[in-house]
């Protein structure tokens, strides 16, 4: 995104990729009446596991979290974001997995959302960018469905739980497994 950034029409683009950001989304598109988002969503089986695997490995001092507060958190996250899509040129919603599989086209999709040229640069990293930080790790296909081999059944059906429908709306095809009762989701 840095050739983006800097051939860009608009006197500056910000990104972020703290959820926190959508959530706030309304307070934001009142204090930057021109601001456009670009929402990414991602599988939420694959985005805890990320998460914990990340606090486990680089931050134990993180606060513990459950499969189930982590969808309910996701859930949030896309919900407030999925209010604004009646708003054209104001909000887009890109699926991770669209990015990994098919990056060409999901980007020409976000620069015409944007109103930005294409240059193929945009796949360029920039050493010294916030996507160079080690959180940020370029996309790969091979990070889609991580959550089979890593998150236990026990996990996987807590978060089913909680966003099944959601995740079926938004394409995102379920487990065959037994729900967990509300009281156990966490």
């Amino acid at each position: 995104m840095a050739p983006v950034r800097r051939r860009s029409t608009a006197r500056s683009r910000r990104w972020s990729t703290t959820s926190s950001h959508i959530i706030n989304i309304d307070y934001l598109f009142r204090l930057f009446p021109k601001a456009q988002f670009v929402h990414m969503i991602r599988d939420p089986r694959d985005t805890y596991r990320s998460i914990r695997d990340r606090a486990q490995k680089d931050r134990p001092n993180w606060a513990q979290f459950t499969a189930a507060e982590a969808a309910r958190d996701w859930r949030a996250a896309v919900e407030a974001g999925m209010r604004w899509r009646q708003a054209p040129g104001r909000y887009l919603e890109v699926r991770y997995e669209d990015l990994a599989r098919e990056p060409a086209r999901t980007m020409r999709r976000v620069l015409e959302f944007l109103n930005e040229p294409w240059d193929a640069r945009v796949f360029a990293i920039d050493a010294n960018g916030p996507a160079a930080a080690p959180q940020h790790g370029p996309v790969f296909t091979t990070s889609i469905g991580r959550w089979r081999t890593g998150l236990s059944e026990m996990e996987v059906a807590a978060i089913q739980s909680v966003v099944g429908e959601l995740m079926v709306e938004l394409g995102y095809e379920l487990a065959a497994i037994a729900p967990v009762p509300a009281e156990q989701a966490g």
